[in-house]
């Protein structure tokens, strides 16, 4: 059976491995996968990045 593998996005431009170089970072012990375009958003705008990200929803339930 071949499992198929969903292709990461970038978490701010939303852009696919199959469109341009991934990196995969982490916050908050989640998975965050960056594009080669946004790391100087990531590393430079690092506030606006993690204030975003603290608003996504993370898909669990809160207790």
């Amino acid at each position: 059976m071949t499992v198929q593998k969903t292709p990461q996005s970038c978490f701010n431009c939303s852009r696919t491995e199959h469109e341009v170089p991934m990196m995969m970072w982490s916050y908050k012990e989640r998975p965050l996968s960056v594009c080669s375009a946004c790391i100087p958003t990531l590393i430079h705008k690092w506030q606006q990045v993690v204030t975003m990200l603290d608003t996504q929803p993370t898909g669990e339930h809160d207790e």
